[in-house]
């Protein structure tokens, strides 16, 4: 059984064990926070969690919008780098 997948019972987002892929657990990121860090991902190709990154230690989202650039700031202040391991395990094609 691969760590992290559909078929995985470790959640992508949060790591928790037991649960399912995306668990929506009570330590794990939430939906708006997960679709915000999915679209700067496809916005912003290859490099994304550098470039995310850097807007999270200078504060400045280049072509982000106002909505997704609280969403982003909120998961930095309150997961860190963690909330990134969510988008690691997501296929190329996407959810």
């Amino acid at each position: 059984m691969a760590e992290y997948g559909p078929r995985s019972r470790k959640c992508r987002w949060c790591g928790a064990s037991g649960g399912s892929w995306d668990c929506g657990g009570p330590k794990c990121v939430p939906l708006p926070m997960r679709d915000a860090i999915m679209r700067f991902k496809h916005d912003n190709g290859t490099y994304w969690r550098d470039k995310l990154r850097k807007a999270w230690e200078s504060g400045i989202y280049d072509g982000v919008d106002e909505g997704d650039e609280h969403l982003l700031q909120s998961a930095r202040n309150r997961f860190g780098s963690r909330c990134l391991g969510g988008p690691n395990n997501v296929p190329k094609g996407g959810e």
